[in-house]
């Protein structure tokens, strides 16, 4: 499933194999409060809407996780994972239901698109200043 979300990124990658070794390879939900109960789905989308207006999405508060989901799933579509594997992903009965998510030509336009790339251009920034000033330290 991880190779689907992050296929190509590997800044992605690493973040969540860095987050499974620390939080450890236990059954259950991927990302949990301290306790280990899910997240409250408000929760999740008073958080996707905060970081969409710390990198200025316009219309961040329209924002939800069923948008991030559905961009997700366009996405896959866009970059050729089969649709078979989209649907396995979503959880849906039927193709016919991911495949109402094929609709790639207006995906750039998507207020989720925009905080992914905006999001994903700032941590990379951090990460080469990070990367620099270990060398610098090394130096």
């Amino acid at each position: 499933m991880l190779a689907v979300l992050t296929a190509g990124d590997e800044l992605t990658c690493d973040a969540l194999d860095a987050y499974i070794a620390e939080r450890g390879d236990h059954p259950g939900v991927l990302f949990a409060t301290r306790n280990g109960k899910p997240l409250a789905v408000s929760y999740v989308r008073k958080l996707i809407q905060r970081i969409a207006e710390q990198v200025k999405v316009p219309q961040a508060l329209l924002l939800s996780p069923h948008s991030v989901r559905h961009t997700v799933i366009t996405n896959g579509i866009a970059m050729g994972v089969p649709v078979e594997r989209m649907q396995w992903l979503a959880d849906h009965a039927d193709a016919r239901t991911t495949k109402v998510y094929d609709h790639t030509d207006g995906i750039d336009r998507s207020p989720v698109q925009l905080m992914g790339q905006r999001t994903k251009m700032g941590v990379m920034r951090h990460v080469q200043q990070q990367k620099a000033d270990v060398a610098d330290e090394q130096a």
